[in-house]
């Protein structure tokens, strides 16, 4: 299962956590279901660390976070890695002082009006998504949404996926016969050549 992930920057602290649900439920128009992380898993690490997702559709949610300010490096240093080349792609080492981001992290399968809808709370909020919003997404999720809206996306993802894996059955034995053929043509081809040479 893939990743879905997004990523907001602020030219100063990112909006508190309280302050990002707010603004999701003015442009969702939906209630949601916020389960913070305890300080044990947000240690030193991270500022904010929570999944959030509407109420009506809370298996749907998405991860939401925000290092402390200079913790990754910290990190790095600590672990003896941050001269390696690798530590240049670690996930918010390159925040600058004075920046926050906020990360966002869902999973393909999913619905993803809640990533579209936050990514959209956090534009409205200052901050510059990186990947931007396009007018198409941004006419689809910048409005209130209603549970049963959210119900239909929702089955109509999971009945993409069973055609999809309906496809993939039925596709399968004619993969498998091309590639008896190939192998069988190839065969004979190089049996043939062989021959050939030889005499």
């Amino acid at each position: 299962m893939g990743l879905v992930l997004q990523n907001v920057v602020f030219e100063s602290t990112a909006p508190s956590l309280s302050r990002i649900v707010e603004k999701i439920v003015e442009i969702g128009g939906l209630p949601l279901d916020v389960r913070e992380s305890t300080s044990e898993i947000r240690g030193q690490l991270y500022e904010v660390h929570a999944r959030i997702g509407f109420a009506c559709l809370p298996r749907h949610g998405i991860k939401i976070y925000t290092y402390r300010t200079g913790a990754v490096k910290e990190r790095l240093e600590q672990t003896g890695t941050s001269e390696q080349t690798v530590a240049k792609a670690v996930e918010g080492v390159g925040e600058r002082t004075g920046r926050q981001t906020v990360y966002l992290q869902g999973y393909l399968g999913q619905d993803l009006t809640i990533m579209e809808v936050t990514t959209l709370a956090l534009e409205s909020l200052g901050g510059r998504p990186r990947n931007s919003v396009s007018p198409k997404v941004r006419e689809k999720y910048a409005k209130p949404v209603s549970a049963t809206q959210l119900f239909f996306r929702k089955q109509s993802l999971r009945l993409r996926g069973v055609l999809s894996a309906v496809c993939a059955v039925l596709v399968m034995p004619v993969a498998l016969i091309y590639v008896a053929c190939c192998v069988v043509i190839y065969a004979l081809w190089h049996g043939h050549r062989g021959q050939i040479k030889k005499r």
